[in-house]
């Protein structure tokens, strides 16, 4: 497999209690595997993808295969068996236990006003996060850790719109703040993404906020509300320097807590 794939086999022969698939996601379809038997699952503290899709070996199943979900608000306790010596059905695959994302992700996603060969764009790569316990857990809170991205600078040539993707999986607020220190002004937007199955690589863009001018020495802070303009996969930024040149230092602050 091209992606990395951490080996649950050296946490288990070290003595660890838990083994944590902790890594940047290089393609949609990657699709980790624990060879290893344990007591509970749960999401990450650090990880950007809320929903994971956790497979496993079931004699009862027609394909012998039976699936759970864990996000921020569920965790699963109870044993899952790492059935290496059997087979699923009718793929032949090995009996592990498969982990992977259940929420959408597009990197090659192109926003609707991105013009090809001017402007530029940029993804901030997702982070799985799962942790499985080898030793019986009584309850487990899966909470996410607020996650703060700082850019002192980004391309902000004249004329050229610079976009920049990040994850927003499960989210429920967000606080984008720009601070205009170059010599012109500056367009900002703020657009909610939500990905959906298609050839294309397009997606649903909600525009959350559009300032045309933001002057010298000014800043700007956008609230993103699950509550108000409700849940998407990804935010976009979008900056845009007119008539001068300079830093326009941002920063993205994502929290799962609604305030």
């Amino acid at each position: 497999m091209s992606y990395p794939q951490p080996s649950s086999n050296e946490y288990a022969i070290k003595g660890v209690q838990f083994f944590r698939l902790l890594t940047k996601l290089a393609t949609p379809g990657d699709i980790y595997l624990s060879e290893q038997s344990g007591h509970a699952l749960a999401i990450g503290p650090d990880s950007d993808v809320a929903n994971v899709n956790v497979a496993y070996f079931d004699d009862q199943a027609p394909t012998f295969l039976t699936q759970t979900l864990v996000g921020p608000p569920r965790s699963f306790t109870g044993r899952i068996d790492a059935r290496n010596e059997s087979t699923y059905a009718p793929s032949g695959r090995k009996g592990r236990i498969m982990i992977w994302p259940a929420d959408l992700y597009d990197p090659a996603f192109v926003p609707s006003n991105f013009v090809a060969d001017q402007d530029t764009l940029s993804f901030i790569t997702p982070v799985l996060d799962v942790i499985q316990y080898f030793k019986p857990q009584q309850s487990l809170v899966p909470a996410r850790n607020d996650k703060t991205f700082r850019f002192p600078q980004i391309d902000t040539s004249e004329g050229r719109n610079t976009f920049l993707i990040l994850p927003f999986w499960g989210r429920k607020y967000a606080s984008c703040r720009i601070d205009n220190q170059s010599t012109g002004s500056v367009a900002w937007r703020v657009t909610g993404i939500t990905y959906y199955p298609n050839d294309q690589h397009k997606a649903t863009e909600t525009e959350i906020e559009h300032i045309d001018t933001l002057n010298v020495g000014d800043n700007h802070t956008t609230l993103v509300r699950a509550q108000t303009h409700g849940v998407f996969d990804a935010l976009m930024i979008e900056v845009n320097v007119s008539e001068g040149e300079g830093p326009t230092p941002f920063e993205i602050v994502m929290s799962d807590t609604p305030s």
